[in-house]
């Protein structure tokens, strides 16, 4: 029995896009010119963000904007040329500037439309940049990203003003799936249990929350900390959810704490959307019990896949 590599790379490529699209939301911490220089974290940011068919990388600090250019340039050399990207105006009250980058495939995203809210009681530090993405074989017209990086101070002022941010997308685009995403800041010093009460983006229910309050997406041991959400309205989109958990890059590429804390002091946060066959709600999810794909799940679907390669390779 022989079975022939290239089949079996192709039918892990349709277990991988079989209706589905694996997003994610990374601050890279401090990303500029020192960070680009040094290859070998280069090298883990292009593992990390090679997974994804969409990922929203925050907290670009490069006056000179060239860094973030070099890093899809680097991503595409090792993706024949799969990714592009949409990329924010630099934001921030301070000359400490950031930007926001959404990474994407082209072969399934293709942005449409693009802005920074308009903000001018200066209630955000940096502005949510908003993204309305085209997408290839999918059941919903379109997705639309907020991306946003809250002030730790003014988490809860921030996150709270996010509904205002959806209420503008909802009137300028005429939507209602978004999927809002960052590093809101939500957790441990800067939203304590006694502040959720008064964080609207949480208690609105036509938001659901994914990522637990009790995950951990700080990279170093000695936190502990659910800094990094989803927060998704529309029932459609809402229903498309499958998944969505913590990647944590130094377990998977197995190198040491200061390795990875060279990377970036937080880790990706990732969703798993089905492009189809979506009717029902997921459930709600406010902060706890989010929906994971488990361990055994994955290892049975990719026995399924090897069944698959097994049964073929009779025929080869």
């Amino acid at each position: 029995m022989k079975i022939s590599y290239f089949l079996i790379i192709s039918l892990l490529w349709k277990f991988v896009h079989s209706g589905e699209y694996l997003l994610a939301s990374f601050n890279v911490r401090v990303f500029g010119q020192k960070k680009i220089q040094n290859q070998p974290v280069v090298d883990h940011l292009i593992e990390i963000i090679s997974r994804y068919d969409l990922i929203l990388i925050q907290e670009i600090r490069d006056a000179s904007e060239t860094a973030i250019e070099e890093l899809i340039k680097q991503v595409n050399e090792a993706n024949d040329n799969a990714f592009a990207m949409v990329t924010s105006p630099r934001l921030g009250r301070t000359s400490s500037k950031e930007q926001y980058s959404v990474f994407y495939r082209h072969e399934f995203f293709q942005p449409v439309n693009s802005y920074v809210y308009s903000d001018p009681d200066d209630v955000f530090e940096r502005e949510p940049f908003n993204v309305r993405f085209q997408v290839s074989n999918w059941a919903l017209p379109d997705l639309v990203i907020s991306a946003i990086h809250t002030k730790p101070d003014d988490a809860v002022s921030e996150l709270s003003h996010m509904v205002d941010v959806y209420e503008d997308l909802v009137v300028r685009w005429n939507i209602q799936n978004v999927l809002i995403m960052g590093d809101f800041n939500a957790d441990c010093n800067y939203v304590r249990k006694k502040n959720w009460p008064d964080v609207r983006l949480r208690n609105d229910s036509r938001f659901q929350w994914y990522i637990d309050d009790e995950d951990d997406t700080t990279v170093r041991e000695s936190t502990d900390c659910a800094y990094d959400r989803f927060a998704v309205a529309g029932e459609d989109l809402q229903a498309a959810v499958k998944t969505a958990s913590v990647f944590n890059f130094a377990e998977e590429f197995h190198i040491n704490m200061s390795v990875a804390e060279m990377v970036s002091d937080h880790f990706p946060i990732q969703m798993r959307i089905s492009a189809q066959d979506f009717q029902t709600p997921a459930p709600k999810h406010y902060g706890n019990g989010s929906s994971r794909e488990t361990s055994s799940t994955k290892i049975f679907r990719l026995l399924g896949i090897l069944f698959e390669c097994l049964v073929l390779g009779d025929y080869l």
